[in-house]
């Protein structure tokens, strides 16, 4: 047989061998996603890479299924936050925001519950982790020292600063659903009072649940 008929035998003959080997290879991996094998590596967290690079989608609105089971309080503020810096406009990484607790939408607006509280803390975080000022107005000049511990933050308005450097405000409403509570949250213009980003997502009952059930127990240790 000539060399070159040999050369393309045997080049042949590789090409085959590699085209059954990917095909059995994506069988079997087919067939290990279908039995769960891969289960927990599908389901990754939310603060992955992998999270971060695939399951907002470029509208940052939508969150990909295989990302949504599972899902703790924290993660769905972070995607509160993500879909609020997604739409922004005008704010910069020079932009000073401040955020205020969220306020039950069938009250006179001045009324919360822990889920507001703590949406407003958890958002402050998530802001901070894109780069964005976020002013605590509830930060005073000096530290109190009491027999119940050191602190430096007040809810008393004669310890706060009547000025602070914000150009907008992170504010928003709840609403209870027979789902969970919708939030419905929005940036605005201190001064223009303008939305510059908003959105809305549903926490499902069993996530506020487990929220509420932490404060009665602490509650009763106190």
């Amino acid at each position: 047989m000539p060399i070159l008929n040999q050369k393309s035998l045997v080049k042949h003959t590789f090409s085959v061998l590699l085209l059954t080997t990917y095909l059995t290879g994506c069988s079997v991996l087919t067939q290990q996603v279908e039995s769960g094998y891969y289960k927990d590596e599908m389901n990754f967290p939310i603060h992955s890479d992998s999270y971060q690079e695939n399951a907002i989608l470029p509208d940052a609105r939508f969150v990909m299924p295989q990302a949504i089971q599972s899902l703790t309080l924290a993660d769905h503020v972070q995607i509160l936050a993500q879909n609020l810096v997604g739409n922004m406009e005008y704010i910069t990484p020079d932009t000073p925001i401040g955020v205020t607790h969220f306020a039950q939408l069938d009250s006179d607006l001045m009324t919360t519950n822990v889920l507001g509280l703590q949406i407003a803390e958890s958002l402050v975080t998530e802001f901070h982790k894109f780069r964005l000022p976020v002013v605590d107005y509830k930060a005073t000049e000096y530290i109190r020292v009491t027999p119940n511990g050191d602190f430096f933050l007040s809810r008393d308005y004669n310890d706060l600063k009547n000025q602070l450097p914000m150009d907008y405000i992170v504010t928003g409403t709840l609403a209870d659903t027979p789902r969970g509570v919708m939030i419905n949250a929005r940036v605005l213009g201190v001064t223009t009072k303008k939305v510059v980003a908003a959105t809305a997502l549903l926490i499902p009952s069993d996530v506020v649940g487990e929220l509420e059930t932490i404060t009665d127990v602490a509650q009763v240790e106190q």
